[in-house]
């Protein structure tokens, strides 16, 4: 736990500068007085507010505790920690509160990578470790997913923070709760499920009660469609193919269960069928490279080779070294007996992937027929 921040929370040290004491000073905080031998932290930005005007007031305790629970936080070999440790309780002997007040504060704003820098140093100075270590989970996951793609090393960060709780805390509904959302997102769905059925066990909050409640529905189709698309994978698809097609009328949008049921029937060898929830899938989610090579499989089952290429040339303009891919295009063009096009393709193929066994027999295959050719 923090140690995978670790790089980023180091990062951070350019937005602190260090004020010097005076070497005569005698500065005193309640009952501590103050080493000048020592420099004092304060935040850049509270530094060029009061430089621009923002701010009115000198360089205040507060300014100062921020700085120094900023550098307690992010840089774990800094050799005044201590020193800092005690000038903040001098100053404060709630400073924890203090601390997770303005990390609250921080995440409202936006700024959340220091509020879980802030999270992490409340942690210092305060008993109660769950309200924060929930929090500093919940940040990472909305990090997480604050950009396009998501930032796995904040799900993985909120993931240990929260099985960590459950070892420690295992009454504790909140984890659980959290990890049932990082469990779906990961498509562990029966693991999501035990999280959340825990999570109600232990008496959780209406709201949270009544989400739970509401995605658990979902999850149980999702649990089911697990169930087949495993069977289908693993050859079993007439056992495969109950349950999804079971699953179709209510959830006739959800594209990875087309292609599925597309994939049980193309095994079937039933690719009337298997193109037709193909079909379905393009129009869900149109640039799936996997169903287009599916498409081009079967039309090269069936003879239709020409479809075939063309299927499968547009699955290469989206993945253009994809070696099975390309291997399947190889294929059709030596059916066609355009064994040019056929040497191009699984070059490439064997290429892109030097141990496939597969594009290494249909280079043979091409070899020998060009000899009796």
């Amino acid at each position: 736990m923090f140690t995978r921040l670790e790089k980023l929370f180091r990062s951070k040290l350019d937005e602190v500068v260090f004020i010097e004491l005076k070497p005569d000073a005698k500065a005193k905080i309640n009952q501590m007085t103050l080493d000048p031998a020592i420099p004092l932290p304060v935040m850049f930005k509270d530094v060029m507010d009061k430089v621009q005007g923002v701010s009115a007031s000198d360089i205040t305790a507060a300014n100062m505790i921020k700085g120094m629970a900023f550098i307690l936080s992010v840089d774990e070999e800094f050799p005044h920690k201590t020193y800092y440790h005690d000038v903040m309780l001098s100053i404060d002997d709630k400073i924890g509160m203090y601390l997770l007040k303005h990390a609250f504060e921080l995440a409202n704003e936006g700024n959340k990578v220091n509020a879980l820098i802030y999270f992490k140093a409340s942690l210092m100075f305060i008993d109660n470790e769950i309200d924060v270590l929930t929090n500093y989970g919940r940040c990472c996951v909305e990090l997480a997913y604050d950009k396009e793609e998501t930032e796995m090393i904040f799900i993985e960060e909120a993931k240990e923070v929260f099985e960590s709780m459950i070892q420690k805390y295992p009454e504790q509904p909140y984890a659980y709760y959290h990890l049932g959302f990082i469990y779906s997102n990961e498509d562990q769905y029966k693991l999501a499920e035990a999280a959340w059925v825990k999570a109600i066990k232990l008496n959780i909050g209406e709201n949270e009660k009544h989400d739970i409640v509401t995605r658990l529905h979902d999850l149980h189709a999702k649990i089911k469609f697990e169930e087949g698309h495993t069977l289908i994978i693993d050859g079993r698809q007439d056992e495969g193919l109950e349950i999804l097609l079971a699953l179709e009328p209510e959830y006739v949008d959800w594209w990875n269960l087309m292609f599925f049921i597309g994939l049980g029937y193309r095994m079937n060898n039933d690719f009337d069928n298997a193109l037709k929830y193909y079909s379905k899938v393009m129009e869900l989610n149109t640039g799936h490279v996997q169903t287009y090579n599916e498409i081009g499989l079967c039309y090269m089952t069936m003879g239709r080779f020409e479809e075939a290429v063309k299927a499968f040339k547009e699955a290469l303009k989206m993945d253009r070294e994809n070696s099975e891919i390309l291997c399947n295009l190889g294929i059709v063009y030596i059916q066609l007996n355009e064994l040019d096009e056929a040497e191009n393709a699984l070059m490439r193929s064997f290429k892109a992937d030097t141990e496939d066994e597969i594009t290494a027999s249909w280079i043979k295959k091409l070899n020998e027929l060009r000899m009796l050719s």
